[in-house]
């Protein structure tokens, strides 16, 4: 009894969140106003502590009695990865879900990983954006350096880890099923060109359908 709940507690120290519901108002005890987690795990030969604590107001993490500032912080901190019941989707579900999976390896191996992510993600946001209200020319496409710079960077993060994990994937297919099982990655814009002359390409469309049709984020 109880098993999960152990594991669900692990997790949510190391990310901020739970791996079996995405409201976290709703691990906090009837009556109660707010969830408080804490452990300790092994960092070099001492032990560390961390904490978090979950309320409707908000959330608030310590390591070492230090106040951890972000969720991409903690995770540095008290790196987890769940496999569940739900693994399978990684497969099944659409890209998003192996976009994840593989940022997710991306960043606990790669330190400025989630810098250019972050400024990808806006550079797009505020690009698509612009799109969407019908911008001149020149405010859509002001965002264009930000995003072909933070796009090579996180793309080339990405196809160095997957580089790194293909082997693992092989051997693991061999010793389990006796298949030999190949991965193959997509930048998000055709293979060899540049993501520059991607986005370049992609104008017409993207001014047609008032979205961002080349880069990471395909």
């Amino acid at each position: 009894s109880g098993k999960t709940s152990l594991l669900e507690a692990i997790f949510f120290l190391g990310r901020g969140r739970s791996f079996r519901t995405a409201r976290n108002e709703t691990l906090i005890r009837k009556a109660q106003h707010e969830l408080l987690l804490t452990g300790r795990f092994e960092a070099g030969e001492s032990l560390r502590p961390v904490g978090v604590r979950y309320s409707r107001e908000g959330f608030e993490a310590r390591a070492a009695g230090e106040r951890v500032g972000s969720l991409a912080e903690l995770a540095t901190i008290l790196p987890v990865q769940a496999i569940d019941p739900e693994v399978h989707r990684l497969v099944e579900a659409g890209p998003q879900e192996r976009r994840r999976y593989l940022d997710w390896g991306v960043f606990h191996v790669e330190p400025r990983f989630v810098e250019h992510w972050r400024r990808y993600q806006r550079a797009l946001k505020q690009r698509n954006a612009a799109l969407r209200a019908e911008a001149a020319d020149a405010v859509v496409r002001a965002w264009d350096p930000e995003l072909i710079e933070s796009g090579r960077a996180l793309a080339a993060s990405r196809r160095q880890y997957f580089t790194a994990l293909q082997p693992h994937v092989t051997d693991a297919g061999q010793r389990l099923l006796g298949l030999g099982i190949e991965l193959s990655l997509s930048d998000g814009w055709l293979a060899g060109a540049d993501l520059k002359d991607a986005i370049d390409h992609a104008w017409p469309r993207d001014r047609e359908r008032g979205t961002t049709h080349a880069g990471p984020h395909r």
